[in-house]
C-alpha cells in the first residue's frame, strides 16, 4: 500500500516513465540511507539529508556514473522533499 506521501508526489509526476524512474532512485537512496521506507526520507534532518546526499553523489561519482545521471539522482530526491513540504 502505497503511503500519502508518495500518492501525492505520484501525483504531481505526470509522465509514467518519470514516475517511475522517480520511485526507483527514492528506493536505491533510502535503501542507501538505512531507511525503512521512502517516507522515512522526510523526516530526516535537512543538515543530515543534505550530508547523505553529498555521501549518495560520491558513491556514484567513485563508480564513474555521469554527471546527468547523478542529477537525475539528485532531483528525483529533491523533487520528493520539495513537493511534498509544499503541499502542506
Amino acid at each position: 500500500m502505497k503511503t500519502r506521501a508518495v500518492q501525492i508526489f505520484e501525483e504531481y509526476i505526470q509522465s509514467e516513465k518519470t514516475r517511475e524512474q522517480y520511485m526507483y532512485n527514492l528506493k536505491r537512496f533510502a535503501i542507501f540511507s538505512k531507511l525503512e521506507s521512502v517516507d522515512n526520507i522526510l523526516s530526516i534532518d535537512s543538515e543530515e539529508l543534505k550530508q547523505k546526499v553529498e555521501d549518495y553523489v560520491i558513491l556514484f561519482k567513485n563508480d564513474a556514473k555521469s554527471s546527468s545521471y547523478i542529477r537525475t539522482i539528485i532531483f528525483s530526491i529533491q523533487s520528493f522533499c520539495f513537493h511534498y513540504n509544499q503541499s502542506l
